[in-house]
């Protein structure tokens, strides 16, 4: 949920940036994002004042009656799981322990006897997968910002903003637990395009 809010105001301010008309034609866009913000927050305060604050301690990394605090509070230990996985990294730079094997180590090094689940999609990859977890990270970097250079469109600039931001931001905090993160950054990359048949059909039979 906070993620797709970053990820919105974070492609608006890009094409702000980009097209000093985006703002001025697209009023009535914003103004209705605005009055959405409005009234997501007004129910988030509804809701936490009903559950007696239990809304908000969820996003803090409260659990049951365990209160965290400093960097665990807001990341519920995904912040030691991304440091082990770096630490794996740095054992195995090359090749990596292996696809999945990364989920057996974080539970030895912290002295778990259940196997923990990753949270974070980028150290994952470096940890199982080496170098070339590092070539597929920067070809998931570098791609979206060889299109944003490419394409004319404020459309697709737009959309390849918001959907990677989306992925990203995603991936940071729930992995691949989900399968959103790598569909919406497929989805980034996609063109609408018309049908030039149907072009072709409607054209014929207007002189007609």
């Amino acid at each position: 949920f906070i993620s797709a809010m970053v990820a919105l105001i974070l492609a608006i301010l890009y094409i702000s940036f980009k097209s000093r008309f985006f703002l001025s034609s697209n009023k009535l866009a914003l103004f209705s994002i605005g009055i959405g913000f409005l009234i997501v927050s007004l129910v988030w305060y509804k809701a936490n004042s009903v559950t007696g604050n239990k809304l908000t301690e969820r996003y803090e990394g409260y659990s049951g009656s365990t209160k965290l605090t400093d960097k665990k509070k807001y990341t519920t230990g995904r912040d030691k799981l991304a440091l082990i996985e770096w630490e794996i990294f740095q054992e195995h730079w090359v090749m990596g322990v292996g696809p999945g094997l990364a989920t057996t180590i974080r539970s030895e090094k912290l002295g778990n006897s259940n196997p923990l689940a990753n949270h974070t999609e980028f150290t994952r990859m470096l940890a199982e997968h080496g170098l070339y977890g590092v070539a597929a990270l920067l070809i998931l970097l570098c791609y979206p910002i060889y299109k944003l250079s490419k394409t004319k469109s404020i459309n697709d600039s737009f959309i390849i903003v918001l959907f990677v931001s989306l992925s990203f931001l995603t991936m940071a905090h729930n992995a691949h637990r989900l399968a959103m993160p790598s569909f919406i950054y497929g989805l980034a990359f996609v063109y609408l395009v018309k049908d030039k048949i149907s072009l072709k059909k409607n054209d014929t039979s207007g002189r007609k």
